[in-house]
């Protein structure tokens, strides 16, 4: 029997609306839904190829424990479940609550948009600080940023719309963010079409570059003093809107005085660009009626994230960026409450929590977290405070954390990791209990982690839209797998805790309070009749602008215009501003005119940059492994610069950095500027199998120091940019021979 369901991917962030097709209750084809009025077909290639990793022999359909030899057996899941909490609640007994630490990443959010919010209720109930997410190794400074700045309390300008872009180190055509949520290509196509000029800044020519207005190819690591520069032409020029900066802004004297010495040729000779390019991107962006401007994970991993976004929101402060009282707000929210969106300014607010700190390097909590890079060292060092369990759900820190060789010694010591994943990942294959669950399309879910991200619709879904899916399949026949929530709520069943879930308010998560959830709205689950992932999502949505039942109704995606929403006034009196001139940023941003932007190292000459690859979502799917090809990340290389090196495309290369080494299969690659290679994060092996890149890839977290060249307020290392000496493996092994070297 064939049938066809509507549904949504679940692999990112993007959620593309796809068509699912199901023989005898196996799914076999998984397309683009053509009619989806956001989307309209759009899904990539490696949402259409993901049966093959459902319907796969590698998949876990069972529990694994692993054994006193080592190898694994597998556990049924709630026999697992019950070894897991009598562990755990020793450790908790000798050591307290806060020696668990629960790792949140991005492969088991999305699968059901229930898990999020259940593993922080756990962490809740179970009273351990410790909940950290992916956040601070890839973008935390948007978090912290936002926090000196503050936030306008309506929209920022919509991307539909926009006369101008400008990106910098990001690749919406591959990494599905920094345009609004949809049928990227096209959106891009009919964009340019109408006249919209895009500013691409970016040391690689990528997809997105290549279709620029203005392509500005820098030396990596140069995008602060860039930033700089282009405001400093908006105030010199006096581009910026004054009748906002003077209603809503605090800080633009400091501002001004502070990129005073950013000038164009100063910045220019830096950046190893044109002068005349930055006048350009500042005119382009400050003469646009709508525009925008947003960085990813090349400008956040290659500096100081926090400053690198702080001067994203002073551009966008200054040009007045943001509706005003009486427009139309494009994206309400639909699963989730509606708060009132007003044309005002919530001033900063504080950044650190320091009745949370830690025992490393005097970090506390931020607004983005806990700094996932101290984790490894609050594992080893011995002593009251010490992490000694960690359930990792959804991701891979084996390979994914920097400094692998300090992690890997880190995870080994662990009394107790449990890690819930639907592959023996590197991860799991050092972890005490590997749980097996559900994968996408097995079970239900609704779009809400797109509402989260509705006052930037830059970033975000463009209009109100909704989308409910139920579970299309059941899973394999003579499997034991649940939901990755059931995992949490079994574990607190067992140790006697009380889960609560929070509403969700979207002016909490647009402000970026770090709760991400309302104080009010709170239920309590119950802990005797577990409910079912649908129960759940009921609960989640009390109170959503546009009801559950009627997303429900519609059995497709679909837009929900009405209620219409418009952004109030300003409450009278309020006396909120933003703060574009905050003397520590400014501080901060001093420093960086006369300090390179990378420290010169001696035969170090080459810096790497990181890059995302349209067939690889993290460390779990690699479609063209899945097609027995590529199974490992080249190290892109201009071609000018293999020659000069003497490498032949295709060769094993040696790759030094001042922390550690690798090796990696060189490829040339003429979008690469000269004396920058590339490479995609998130590959490598596991203990004992270093050397296998044609198999398994190049574990780029060798290459990056914890202990140096950090960010002060996210702890977020260095992982991009990173000075580097290239050189082919033969000459190595020729040294080695040499020198009597087996």
């Amino acid at each position: 029997m064939s049938e066809t369901h509507s549904s949504y991917c679940r692999l990112c962030l993007h959620s593309c609306a796809v068509l699912v097709d199901v023989e005898d209750g196996r799914i076999v084809k998984i397309r683009g839904d053509k009619h989806d009025p956001i989307y309209r077909g759009f899904v990539c290639t490696k949402g259409v190829n993901q049966t093959a990793f459902i319907n796969g022999p590698t998949r876990l359909l069972h529990s694994h424990k692993r054994q006193p030899d080592g190898t694994y057996q597998p556990i049924g899941s709630e026999l697992a479940l019950d070894e897991i909490a009598d562990k755990l609640r020793g450790i908790i007994d000798r050591h307290g609550p806060n020696a668990v630490l629960n790792y949140m990443s991005t492969s088991g959010i999305y699968v059901n948009s229930i898990n999020a919010v259940f593993s922080m209720a756990f962490c809740e109930a179970l009273k351990t600080k410790w909940h950290i997410t992916a956040m601070t190794i890839d973008q935390a400074g948007k978090m912290t940023a936002e926090a000196f700045h503050g936030s306008w309390q309506a929209h920022q300008q919509t991307g539909t719309g926009a006369d101008a872009a400008v990106l910098i180190g990001i690749n919406p055509l591959v990494s599905m963010t920094g345009f609004p949520v949809g049928n990227p290509g096209k959106w891009l196509g009919e964009s340019l079409d109408r006249g919209m000029k895009l500013v691409v800044i970016d040391p690689r020519r990528t997809d997105t570059a290549k279709r620029a207005t203005l392509h500005i190819q820098p030396k990596p690591a140069s995008d602060i003093p860039i930033l700089a520069a282009l405001i400093h032409v908006i105030i010199e020029e006096g581009l910026h809107d004054r009748e906002f900066v003077a209603a809503e802004v605090d800080g633009f004297d400091l501002l001004r005085t502070t990129v005073a010495p950013f000038a164009p040729s100063v910045v220019a000779e830096l950046a190893g660009v044109s002068a005349e390019d930055l006048v350009r991107a500042a005119r382009i962006y400050a003469g646009a009626k709508q525009a925008y401007v947003t960085a990813g994970t090349g400008a956040n991993m290659a500096q100081y994230g926090t400053l690198v976004e702080y001067l994203i929101l002073c551009m966008t402060s200054l040009c007045g960026r943001y509706s005003r009282a009486n427009e139309i707000v494009a994206n309400p929210g639909t699963l989730s409450p509606s708060a009132p969106f007003r044309a005002q300014a919530r001033p900063p607010w504080p950044i650190r929590d320091v009745e949370k700190r830690l025992r490393v390097k005097g970090f506390t909590s931020t607004c983005a977290g806990f700094p996932l890079m101290a984790v490894p060292d609050e594992i080893l060092m011995e002593g009251e405070g010490q992490i000694r369990a960690m359930i990792s759900h959804g991701g891979n820190p084996a390979v994914a954390w920097p400094d692998q060789k300090k992690t890997l010694r880190a995870l080994a010591t662990l009394d107790l990791l449990v890690q819930i994943d639907p592959f023996m990942s590197q991860t799991s294959k050092m972890a005490d209990y590997v749980i097996a669950p559900r994968m996408s399309f097995e079970t239900p879910s609704a779009l809400w982690h797109l509402d989260q991200r509705a006052t930037l619709v830059h970033l975000g879904l463009p209009q109100a839209y909704g989308n409910y899916t139920p579970a299309i399949v059941d899973p394999p026949a003579g499997s034991d797998v649940i939901a990755d929530w059931e995992v949490y709520y079994g574990l607190a069943q067992r140790l006697g805790l009380q889960l609560q879930l929070k509403s969700i308010n979207l002016q909490d998560i647009s402000s970026q309070m770090g709760e991400g959830a309302s104080k009010d709205g709170v239920t309590l689950i119950d802990m005797k009749l577990k409910p079912t992932s649908d129960d759940l999502i009921e609960i989640m949505s009390r109170g959503s602008r546009v009801p559950l039942a009627d997303v429900k109704k519609r059995k497709a995606a679909a837009l929900y215009p009405d209620p219409q929403v418009r952004v109030l006034a300003k409450e009278p009196g309020f006396a909120g501003r933003l703060q574009i001139g905050h003397p520590e940023m400014m501080g901060e941003l001093s420093q960086r005119l006369n300090k390179p932007a990378i420290d010169p190292a001696a035969g170090f000459d080459f810096r790497l940059i990181s890059r995302r690859m349209m067939h690889v979502h993290n460390s779990t799917y690699n479609v063209k492994a899945m097609k027995n090809r590529q199974d490992f990340n080249p190290l892109f290389t201009h071609p000018a610069d293999l020659e000069q090196l003497g490498i032949s495309d295709g060769e094993t290369v040696r790759i030094t950095s001042q922390h550690g080494e690798v090796t990696a299969v060189a490829r040339a690659d003429v979008s690469m500027r000269r004396g920058v290679v590339s490479i995609t994060h998130n590959f490598g092996s596991a203990p004992g199998e270093e050397e296998k890149i044609r198999s398994c890839g190049t574990s780029v977290q060798r290459l990056i120091s914890v202990e140096v060249d950090y960010d002060p307020y996210t702890g977020m290392p260095k992982m991009s940019a990173i000075p580097v000496r290239i050189e082919p493996e033969r000459r190595q092994r020729a040294l080695g021979e040499a020198n009597g070297v087996a």
